[in-house]
């Protein structure tokens, strides 16, 4: 049978019993249209939209590193003025997080060590990703240098729909 839009979608309505063979039924066959729970889906929208905010094309991350800008460094006294010191100028050009994989303590998996949403929640693991920084600094008038760095580990979030 094509899809068709004319099905009507899950039924939403819930009564305080426990509705058990139900439940488990939506659990094995979950809805193609997501309706099955969208109190569920109204309780984590916030949480989607925080950390789209955060990492989003204009977010809060990258608005954060226009606040932050260039940090300039001068070594030695600062009492004897700049004269004859080196200066360094540092910036965060980019903050990225990148994709879930399994731990390098896993020697199960060697090739493709890209793990899945539900292969964490079957491990009771945190699905989460590697964040880095890159940076660029320039001593004196010297060409740019750049250099990456791990800020840890970050919960993903993930909504399919």
């Amino acid at each position: 049978m094509p899809p068709s839009t004319s099905r009507p979608g899950t039924d939403t309505k819930w009564s305080y019993e426990y509705e058990t063979l139900r439940r488990e039924n939506l659990f094995r066959n979950p809805p193609k249209d997501h309706t099955a729970y969208p109190a569920l889906k109204a309780a984590i929208s916030p949480h989607i939209e925080s950390f789209n905010a955060l990492f989003g094309e204009n977010g809060t991350i990258a608005q954060g590193l226009l606040d932050i800008g260039e940090k300039v460094y001068i070594d030695g006294d600062d009492r004897t003025g700049p004269a004859g010191k080196n200066i360094m100028r540092i910036k965060v050009k980019e903050v990225f997080v990148e994709k879930s994989m399994l731990p390098m303590s896993n020697k199960f998996s060697t090739r493709n060590r890209e793990i899945f949403p539900a292969e964490c929640r079957e491990r009771h693991v945190t699905y989460r990703g590697r964040m880095s920084a890159k940076f660029e600094f320039r001593i004196n008038n010297g060409d740019p240098k750049e250099f990456v760095r791990d800020l840890g580990q970050i919960p993903l979030m993930m909504m399919v729909g």
